[in-house]
């Protein structure tokens, strides 16, 4: 059992924001707690400064780009990864993600803001 915590507290002070505050600067969890918060806090207010249609312009420019990179890696272009790439993931995993994970999104978000 105490090996179990170990590894799981390695992992915390590793991979998260809270454990580093933790095993840098040895400040107690639940403060390292507050200030994750709070940061978050003061980048929702500076998020919500800058005009929704600006953070979608931005954000679709880059997740265009990347999809532009991912399909040049790993798309149409190489021999190898053609067929792969034409019979299988672009008809069956970009369908997925578009209908599954995009609409989805886009239904919650409706959801959410049906009470306006």
């Amino acid at each position: 059992m105490i090996i179990l915590t170990m590894i799981v507290m390695l992992i915390t002070m590793l991979l998260s924001p809270i454990g580093w505050l933790v095993n840098t600067f040895g400040v107690q969890p639940a403060i390292a707690w507050g200030i994750s918060s709070g940061g978050a806090l003061v980048v929702a207010w500076v998020l919500k400064k800058i005009p929704n249609d600006k953070i979608k312009i931005a954000v679709g420019a880059v997740m265009f780009t990347l999809g532009t990179i991912i399909t040049g890696f790993f798309g149409g272009k190489w021999k190898y990864t053609k067929p792969f790439w034409n019979k299988l993931i672009e008809p069956w995993v970009i369908d997925l993600l578009d209908n599954v994970a995009a609409h989805g999104i886009t239904e919650l978000i409706k959801g959410l803001r049906s009470d306006n």
